[in-house]
């Protein structure tokens, strides 16, 4: 009998399904005792089994050298399209899906596989998916690279653009790398529209005269704002004069529908849109962010994370994204100071339902 990995209290811990038409399973190392071994990734094919065990050298030589583990630990086998089950080998110590126990388990896009002293991501990425990093944006996710790709298409000419994503994404970030990347030679402002006091149009254009202007939280910009933008812009065009970029957290089409939105302006800035993916649809960039943050919080230093510390980051639901992240990595570091590996603190495994069975720190 199959055993059900994720109580309906963790279904928001799971990452969106990417929509490629052909996706191939993946395994992503994202705990090791040894640093090296983080990031490595095994691809699980239609008729190509993964089988992991103690000595097993699949993902290089003494990566899996691990008392913890029995000779035959696990075996995944891909069953119909993009789908995989793992399945124990009746091993001393067990497997584990979300911190669950499991005998057999059907894995799901965002899962996490603990054995021994090894823990896995499982996402499915697009056929033949080979990611370029950018030294901008932590992370090489199918998400990540997608909105870069689509941040980079737009960046040319002077049309307004939009970026919408929940709150603490990084929309602000991406909308200056889309400026970085159109090589505008203007001045760039931003415009904070949820601030108490937001300045008038003739005060934004008299500063920011013909470069570019981003509007952060446009869709909380006051009514009369809103109309000198859209007026600004069926004047002069979508690609002549001062560029306007937009941020939002709201369709603005809805909102206008509903009357809290000038509609003119609604339909200027969803002509081009690029949405920015939340953490959970980067499943495969929490981890190297948390490092990252972890890093910025320690002068640089390298801090590794702890087997319970993983697991517990990639359990969370994360609503408040990038923001939260780097949030939780500061205090962590801050209360832990003085530990060479960072551990999950009780305040955080307060936060998450279900059990963490055969997982150390």
């Amino acid at each position: 009998m199959q055993d059900r990995t994720t109580p309906p209290s963790q279904a928001d811990h799971q990452a969106t399904v990417p929509r490629a038409s052909r996706l191939v399973p993946t395994l992503t190392v994202i705990y090791h005792p040894e640093l090296s071994v983080l990031g490595r990734q095994l691809l699980v094919l239609p008729d190509a089994p993964v089988e992991l065990g103690r000595g097993v050298e699949i993902l290089g030589p003494g990566a899996l050298d691990d008392g913890r583990l029995s000779r035959r630990h696990c075996v995944l086998r891909a069953e119909g399209r993009a789908e995989v089950v793992v399945e124990d080998q009746q091993s001393r110590n067990g497997t584990a899906v979300n911190g669950r126990r499991v005998s057999s388990a059907t894995l799901r896009h965002g899962d996490v596989i603990t054995l021994g002293k090894l823990t896995l991501l499982y996402t499915l990425q697009p056929r033949g998916f080979s990611p370029t990093p950018s030294p901008r944006f932590v992370g090489s996710s199918p998400a990540l690279m997608g909105m870069i790709d689509a941040v980079t298409a737009a960046a040319p000419g002077s049309g307004a653009v939009l970026f919408v994503g929940e709150s603490g994404v990084g929309r602000r970030k991406a909308a200056a790398e889309l400026h970085r990347l159109s090589r505008h030679r203007g001045p760039y402002g931003v415009v904070d529209c949820a601030a108490e006091s937001v300045p008038s149009w003739e005060r934004i254009r008299a500063k920011v005269g013909q470069g570019v202007i981003t509007f952060a939280h446009v869709e909380l910009a006051p009514m009369p704002l809103q109309r000198a933008i859209s007026d600004h812009l069926t004047a002069l065009g979508d690609d002549e004069g001062l560029r306007i970029v937009g941020t939002s957290g709201g369709d603005l089409r809805r909102l206008a529908r509903g009357g809290a939105f000038d509609p003119d302006l609604a339909e200027h800035l969803s002509r081009r849109v690029v949405a920015v993916p939340t953490l959970r649809e980067r499943a495969e960039d929490l981890i190297p962010l948390a490092f990252a943050f972890g890093r910025a919080a320690t002068g640089d230093t390298l801090r590794p994370l702890s087997q319970r510390l993983t697991l517990a980051l990639s359990l969370h639901p994360w609503p408040q994204n990038l923001r939260e992240l780097k949030d939780t990595m500061t205090r962590v570091c801050a209360e832990q100071a003085h530990e060479p590996q960072l551990k999950a603190p009780a305040w955080l495994l307060q936060q998450l339902p279900g059990r963490m069975e055969g997982v150390e720190g």
